[in-house]
């Protein structure tokens, strides 16, 4: 059970200033938070084999779709950039030295 002095000394750490009925408020809601929080206690575990868990591929091969191989549409998309410099788009810099590749 979430009591007062728990509130105030949330309050405390957040150091933000409460109502009465905001404590109130986030009592009730912190109790269902951590009732919710305590029902995953119950929830199925499984076992992982080590041995099986560590050889597992999570990367994908990557697939291109047809006619949509890298490079189809890049002189179609540098012609619509407002500036450019071979394949690149120059934008404003934003970050790093003035005069950079890439800079305008």
């Amino acid at each position: 059970m979430i009591n007062r002095e728990t509130i105030d000394k949330l309050a405390a750490l957040s150091r933000i200033e409460l109502s009465e009925g905001e404590k109130t408020k986030i009592a009730k809601e912190l109790e269902s938070v951590l009732g919710y929080v305590s029902e995953l206690k119950n929830a199925p575990k499984y076992e992982v084999n080590e041995d099986e868990a560590s050889h597992i591929n999570i990367f994908r091969e990557d697939l291109t779709v047809s006619g949509f191989e890298p490079g189809n549409f890049t002189d179609k998309i540098m012609a619509e950039a407002p500036r450019s410099d071979g394949k690149f788009v120059l934008v404003k810099q934003v970050l790093g030295e003035k005069g950079a590749k890439g800079s305008i």
